[in-house]
């Protein structure tokens, strides 16, 4: 049985299962949760420090197949993805594992290129959200507030 996919009126019972088994998830995921924390978007400047505190790491822990130089020169391009912490994390390591898959060396083109195809899957989410993305939502909410630049 489907458990991920589209919801319609065609079969009830499997609506009726996906429905108690989405509940049962939230509340699984509530009782975990003690403290939820709210954090404004990062500005650009802290996106800076965190690429570079990234590459610096990589670089620190001897990381071979990485085109340093490349990386530190376009760190300000990279900053203009509005991206998070994780996010930032998540792009390197998909990055470096697109570049051994390759056989090549890790160049800002390729994170350039895993930043633009997460940014389409983040559009897409955003769409199944009716065109709200998470911050908006939040903001909406009353969670986080309008953030800054």
């Amino acid at each position: 049985m489907k458990l991920i996919e589209q919801r319609g009126l065609e079969d009830l019972k499997r609506n009726a299962l996906v429905s108690v088994f989405l509940r049962v998830l939230e509340e699984a995921f509530k009782s975990r949760i003690q403290l939820a924390l709210n954090y404004a978007n990062l500005t650009k400047y802290q996106r800076i420090e965190i690429w570079k505190n990234f590459i610096s790491r990589l670089q620190t822990l001897g990381e071979q197949n990485i085109d340093f130089h490349d990386l530190k020169d376009h760190v300000e391009q990279l900053a203009e993805n509005e991206m998070n912490g994780r996010q930032i994390r998540n792009a390197i390591t998909t990055a470096r594992q697109y570049a051994q898959w390759k056989k090549t060396i890790l160049t800002y083109d390729h994170l350039k290129d895993i930043i633009e195809i997460s940014g389409r899957f983040d559009k897409y989410l955003d769409k199944l959200n009716d065109g709200y993305s998470q911050d908006r939502i939040a903001q909406d909410d009353g969670l986080r507030f309008a953030g800054r630049a």
